[in-house]
C-alpha cells in the first residue's frame, strides 16, 4: 500500500528529486522514531518513580505495552510529520521564499532586445531611474557531444533524458565572472587565452550530466560545431533573479554569431506605468513578470501538498486503527488494572487522569519527534530544492507536540470509553462472569 501511495505521489509531483527527499525523510524518520522511542520509554520507566501518582501509572501503562507504544509512536509520528510539512508548505514556504529575496531583487525580465537597441533601451530605463542587472547576449544552440562522442552515448543512462538535452539552450559570453557567480573549481579566462577554446559550466548542470574539469563539450550553433574544454565550474545564486546561465563562453568564441540581449530590473508598483511605455517604444522585446514564476512555484507546492495528503491520509488512518485495536486488545488488562486501583481507593477521575497521562506521553513523544523530522525535512527541501537561505522552522517545533497530545489523547479516550464508563461493580461483574 505504501508503494502505491508513493507511485500516486510521483504522478502528482512529477519531480523525482522532491519525491526522493520525502521518501528519504519518511524512512529516516521511521528509523529515528523506532530507536528514540525505545530509548525515551526506557528513560521514562527509569525515572517514573520520581513522578506523581497519575503520571507514574500512566507511564507504567505505556511501558508495559511498549511494543504497541512503539508502533503508535511510529504511526502518529509520521502522520504528524506529514501534517506539519503540509502546514509549512501551504503557509510558510512561499513566504520564506519571498522574504529571502533581498530588497530590490529584480521582478521583471526582458528578452529579445536587438543588439542595436541595447544602448537606447538602457538610456530609456536610466531616464526612469530604473537600474538594470546588466545586459547579457544570448546565442541559442544544442549540446551535441562530450569528449568527441555523441552526447547520448557519452553520458550515463541516468543523464540521457535530462531536460537540457531535449531542447536548445541559451549561451552567453562574458569577459569576467558574473555577479552572484562563484568559482567552485578552475580559473576564469583572460584576454591572453584568446587562442584557446574554453567554456564555463554551472555546478548543478555539471553534476546532472556528470561533466568534470577538462571535459570537452560540443555544441551546435548556427550549423557550426563548437568544441570547448571545461576550465571552470561555477556556483550560481539562481534566486538572485539576475540573468544566469548553465554555459558561458569567452567573447572570442560566440561574438561572431547573431545574438539578442536580455536583462532584468526591479520595478516598484508606483512605476508600473513605465511598462506600457517600454513595450510601445520597443515592440520586439518580451517582458516577463516574476509573478509568473511565483505562480509556477505555487503550482509545484500544490502538487507536493497533494502528495503529502495521500501519505497523511494513509498513515493517519493506519495509526488510528492501530491505536484503537491496541486499546481493545488490552481491554481486559485495563479493566483488571482499574479494578485493582478502585480496590485501593482510586476514584473515577483518577483513573481517567491516569489514562489521559498515558496518551499524553505517547502523543508528546510522537509530536516532538515529528516536529524535529518535519523541521529537518523542511530545511533540506527549502535549501536543496528551492535554494532558500533563511528558513523559519521553529513554529513546527512548538506545533508538533501540541498536535500529538491533542490527537492521540482524543483518539485514545474514544477507544477507551468502555473502561471509563464502567463503575467498580460493573468491573467486578466482568471478571466474575
Amino acid at each position: 500500500t505504501f508503494i502505491l501511495v508513493l507511485i500516486l505521489s510521483y504522478l502528482t509531483i512529477r519531480d523525482f528529486k522532491v519525491l526522493l527527499y520525502f521518501t528519504a525523510g519518511i524512512i529516516g524518520m521511521s528509523a529515528v522514531l523506532l530507536a528514540s522511542g525505545w530509548l525515551i520509554l526506557a528513560a521514562l520507566q527509569h525515572f517514573r518513580m520520581k513522578l506523581g501518582g497519575s503520571w507514574r501509572f500512566g507511564i507504567a501503562n505505556v511501558y508495559r505495552e511498549r511494543n504497541n507504544s512503539i508502533v503508535l509512536l511510529l504511526g502518529f509520528g509520521l502522520s504528524i510529520m506529514m501534517l506539519l510539512l503540509m502546514i509549512h508548505l501551504h503557509a510558510g514556504l512561499l513566504q520564506d521564499w519571498r522574504t529571502s529575496l533581498p530588497l530590490g531583487t529584480p521582478n521583471y525580465f526582458v528578452v529579445n532586445i536587438p543588439p542595436q537597441k541595447v544602448t537606447e533601451f538602457e538610456a530609456f530605463l536610466a531616464t526612469q531611474k530604473i537600474p538594470t542587472a546588466g545586459f547579457f547576449p544570448l546565442v541559442r544552440g544544442r549540446l551535441t557531444s562530450l569528449n568527441d562522442k555523441p552526447i547520448n552515448t557519452a553520458l550515463p543512462e541516468s543523464s540521457r533524458k535530462d531536460e537540457a538535452l531535449q531542447r536548445s539552450l541559451n549561451f552567453t559570453w562574458q569577459d569576467s565572472l558574473p555577479e552572484d557567480n562563484h568559482l567552485q573549481s578552475g580559473k576564469w579566462w583572460t584576454a591572453a587565452q584568446q587562442d584557446q577554446s574554453m567554456v564555463s559550466v554551472e555546478r548543478n548542470f555539471a553534476d546532472r550530466l556528470h561533466l568534470k574539469m577538462g571535459d570537452e563539450i560540443g555544441v551546435m550553433v548556427e550549423n557550426e560545431l563548437l568544441i570547448a574544454k571545461i576550465i571552470n565550474i561555477r556556483e550560481v545564486n539562481w534566486v538572485s533573479f539576475r540573468p544566469n546561465f548553465y554555459i558561458i563562453y569567452p567573447p572570442w568564441i560566440l561574438q561572431k554569431f547573431p545574438a539578442t540581449f536580455m536583462t532584468s530590473f526591479y520595478l516598484a508598483k508606483e512605476q508600473s506605468v513605465v511598462l506600457p511605455k517600454l513595450v510601445e517604444r520597443f515592440p520586439s522585446v518580451s517582458v516577463i513578470d516574476i509573478a509568473d514564476i511565483t505562480e509556477r512555484l505555487q503550482a509545484i507546492i500544490n502538487n507536493i501538498l497533494m502528495s503529502l495528503l495521500f501519505l497523511l491520509g494513509f498513515i493517519f488512518i493506519a495509526s488510528t486503527a492501530i491505536l484503537m485495536a491496541g486499546v481493545q486488545a488490552t481491554i481486559t488488562d485495563r479493566l483488571q488494572a482499574s479494578m485493582i486501583l478502585r480496590a485501593l481507593g482510586a476514584s473515577q477521575r483518577q483513573l481517567t487522569v491516569i489514562m489521559i497521562n498515558e496518551f499524553i506521553v505517547i502523543g508528546a513523544i510522537a509530536g516532538f519527534m515529528a516536529s524535529i523530522g518535519a523541521a529537518l525535512t523542511t530545511l533540506i527541501i527549502s535549501t536543496r530544492v528551492f535554494q532558500l537561505v533563511d528558513v523559519t522552522v521553529w513554529p513546527l517545533l512548538l506545533l508538533g507536540p501540541l498536535i500529538g497530545i491533542i490527537s492521540v489523547t482524543l483518539i485514545g479516550l474514544l477507544a477507551s470509553r468502555q473502561v471509563l464508563r464502567q463503575n467498580a461493580a460493573e468491573i467486578l461483574r466482568t471478571f466474575e462472569t
